[in-house]
């Protein structure tokens, strides 16, 4: 009795295991279309969560990787923020570039705002890259939402190490932020939105047509220059940049 009973238990988990093997998946063109606008944030929040370990590999591996060749490694996220604002500290001293009026010393302007311009730049590229893996996408089948937030993590930590060197910095010059800072986290919102939302038409485009994305790198680097981030903010040296900078929203976000 009591191995027939045995038997039939086994025979019952091999059929459950043969079903499991032949499931079928059946994926849809418009499968995210057909479900309102929060559904698809739980359904990609659930995905990223699913797949979080192979989100810390991936992110882990791109960390090592930076560094792997390097003399100084991750210190050298440390000094990168000094190293360029050298060059603009120089030009404004042998008057190649008016950065105007400050009201803070100019190296430390700078690196604020270089910082600031690093972490939208970052959000951008880390959407405008996450169609990038062709054959990662075409050989795994994974979320591919798990590269952008793969990318956008690796973009955060990189500035948290960048901006040690800000804190360093403002502690030299005896320069502190008020209360304000602590509403950091919320500022850097608009920024990720609006890099995020570029970077991924971006990243769509560049699949039918890879010009676009040396289109938008121009214009990128034409915003920078808009972006009161190398000169005054108040008092900017030219009449133009000051109207410019009126109409420009990264102006007000960075």
């Amino acid at each position: 009795m009591s191995s027939n009973s045995e038997e039939s238990e086994v025979s019952v988990e091999k059929r459950d295991r043969e079903s499991s093997s032949n499931r079928v998946s059946v994926y849809g063109v418009d499968s995210r279309a057909n479900i309102s606008f929060i559904q698809t944030f739980v359904v990609l929040f659930q995905n990223v969560v699913d797949s979080r370990e192979m989100v810390w590999q991936l992110l882990k591996r791109d960390l090592t990787a930076q560094y792997k060749k390097s003399f100084i490694g991750v210190p050298w996220m440390l000094v990168a923020p000094i190293v360029a604002v050298v060059p603009w500290i120089f030009a404004s001293h042998v008057k190649v570039y008016n950065p105007g009026e400050m009201l803070i010393p100019l190296a430390l302007y700078l690196v604020v705002g270089r910082s600031m311009w690093s972490l939208f730049s970052g959000f951008y590229e880390s959407a405008a890259n996450s169609l990038g893996a062709g054959n990662l996408m075409l050989q795994v089948n994974f979320p591919h939402e798990v590269l952008f937030v793969k990318n956008t993590l690796g973009g955060v930590i990189n500035f948290m190490l960048s901006f040690v060197t800000t804190i360093a910095m403002m502690m030299v010059y005896k320069v502190y932020p008020g209360w304000e800072a602590l509403l950091l986290p919320l500022m850097v919102l608009p920024l990720f939105f609006l890099g995020a939302a570029i970077g991924l038409l971006v990243a769509m485009v560049r699949v039918v047509a890879f010009d676009v994305s040396r289109i938008i790198a121009i214009l990128m680097g034409f915003a920078m220059w808009t972006t009161p981030l190398l000169y005054s903010d108040t008092k900017p040296p030219s009449p133009i940049l000051k109207l410019v900078n009126d109409y420009n929203p990264l102006t007000y976000l960075v």
